[in-house]
């Protein structure tokens, strides 16, 4: 037979009764282990000193009864079957220590009853002791997720179906701006604010209950406005039918990532753009310089044969082409050599008064402006701006000439230079009333060697220099235009500097006071 172990604390002051008692359980199987006692102080010291399985009073001894016996117990606040033995013990009374807290009451007499009830006793005392465990498991792991939860570096946010914020940790307050007790209990504030949010919202409310893990980079707003990247994993929280009670998400700030692949994605677009630009520039540089050579190697074996014939009538004439060939080949090494240079800065920009350099540019260019009967207005105070002179100077000596040269035939050209300072840039301007340009050709005619009229004059690299000027100044260029015949706006950008314009004339410009407040050259 196997005997179940039993340790038993038995207050009793009749050694025979106490003995009675381990009888009768050791013949219910148990082997039994036992310490009786007589006084409080001996049971208080008794029950720290073991673990025992139950405690036994007897209901009524001198100096010590069972209810002192009781108390003592629910004072250690262990948690002990204690069972109360008396010779006699009306109902009533029996029934209020129970109220008490006491397991049971039984007849010394009717010492039989003591074993089922100490067997039930031990296994409910067994279900509390799994409870406790399970109880202080539970606050184990409740206590280590709380630590994980408020030291992660990551935002950890719940909300419920409703969309009601249930728990937002420090890193939360962190990314997003908004404390703990500012959203507990009110909607998600990263589900509004801008379209991905609102989008992100959306598809949670139409798969709740089929949902499962999710992972997005979404743009949403902080509690200050500023618009911020991140990367969330949500996951549904379910209950133990299954069903979706909320909802988890673990967000990550991404915004300097994102700003990196975008940079990246910009520098390859710009690659990208740079080789086709190579190509066209092989391709015409090819094409542009073939051609004199072709002239010269032409003329030249004219030359030669009619030499060694004796004709010498048209050798001045051959001489003249092969010498214009020439000049077409340098000049386009000349141009190809400024496009080169034009992105590269030897001096840093520095603050440049565009009043004082249109003029000066106009005083350059007076005689074409002369020769064409040209009249340009400079309109209103312009500004100064941050840019390298001499690039600066290119720009506008390149528009202006290109407005006077593509006037309608038999027309004088009116220009008209201004600009529109804006919060963070200049947007400066040259308008004619010249040929104008279509709109499918107002992106070509910024291409290298894309003449929209190949018989006119130039090798067709101005523009695209003054594009890669701009361009190198951080600002952009671009052409406005009704179409053929009704002139042209072309307008860039560039950094501003606020000061006030020179108020002087250049000697090659005269002073008018109209309602513009212009100046003519």
């Amino acid at each position: 037979m196997n005997f179940i172990p039993l340790r038993v604390l038995i207050v009793e002051d009749s050694a025979e009764d106490a003995l009675q008692v381990t009888r009768e359980l050791k013949r219910a199987g148990y082997q039994v282990e036992f310490e009786r006692v007589t006084a409080a102080e001996n049971m208080a010291v008794a029950l720290h000193r073991c673990a025992w399985d139950a405690v036994l009073a007897d209901h009524s001894m001198p100096g010590f009864d069972g209810l002192t016996a009781f108390r003592t117990l629910t004072q250690s606040q262990l948690d002990i079957p204690f069972i109360l033995l008396s010779a006699k013990m009306p109902e009533e009374k029996a029934a209020e220590f129970m109220r008490l807290g006491v397991r049971d009451c039984i007849l010394k007499s009717n010492v039989g009853r003591l074993v089922p009830v100490l067997a039930r006793e031990l296994r409910d005392a067994e279900v509390r002791r799994k409870r406790r465990e399970a109880e202080e498991a539970l606050r184990d792991t409740n206590e280590k997720l709380r630590v994980l939860v408020s030291s992660s570096p990551s935002a950890i946010i719940t909300w419920d179906p409703a969309g009601t914020v249930t728990m937002w940790n420090a890193a939360a307050t962190r990314l997003f701006g908004w404390n703990e007790n500012e959203v507990i209990g009110r909607p998600n504030p990263i589900t509004v604010g801008t379209e991905d949010a609102v989008q992100f919202d959306r598809l949670f409310a139409e798969k709740w209950q089929e949902m499962t893990v999710i992972d997005i980079e979404m743009q949403c707003a902080t509690r200050h406005g500023t618009l911020i990247a991140i990367s969330l994993r949500a996951a549904p929280l379910r209950n133990r039918n299954g069903e979706a009670v909320g909802v988890m998400g673990i967000a990550s700030d991404i915004t300097e990532r994102k700003r990196v692949e975008n940079h990246r994605e910009d520098l390859i677009r710009e690659l990208e753009a740079k080789n086709a630009e190579l190509e066209r520039f092989t391709y015409a540089v090819s094409h542009d310089l073939k051609s004199p050579l072709i002239t010269v190697k032409g003329f030249l074996s004219l030359i030669e044969h009619e030499a060694m014939a004796g004709e010498y009538a048209n050798l001045p004439n051959y001489i003249e082409r092969v010498n214009r060939a020439s000049d077409k080949m340098s000049d386009l090494l000349d141009d190809l050599l400024q496009l080169s240079r034009a992105g590269r800065f030897t001096h840093p920009p520095e603050e440049v008064r565009l009043d004082v350099l249109v003029r000066d540019v106009l005083d350059m260019l007076s005689g074409r402006i002369a020769t064409q009967k040209a009249q340009v207005t400079v309109s209103g105070q312009l500004p100064a701006v941050q840019a390298v002179r001499p690039r600066l100077s290119q720009v506008l000596e390149n528009l202006i000439d290109n407005a006077v040269k593509f006037a309608r035939p038999g027309s004088e050209p009116r220009i008209e230079i201004g600009a529109q300072p804006r919060e963070d840039d200049v947007v400066i301007f040259v308008r004619d009333d010249g040929i104008g340009v279509n709109p499918k050709d107002q992106q070509r005619v910024f291409d290298l060697f894309d003449k929209l009229d190949p018989k006119t004059e130039g090798s067709g690299i101005g523009l695209a220099l003054a594009k890669r000027i701009v361009e190198s100044h951080g600002g952009r260029i671009w052409v406005e235009s009704e179409g053929q015949g009704r002139g042209s706006t072309f307008f860039f950008t560039l950094p501003h500097t606020p000061v006030h314009p020179d108020p002087g004339p250049s000697p090659s410009c005269s002073r008018e006071t109209t309602s513009k407040d212009t100046t003519r050259a």
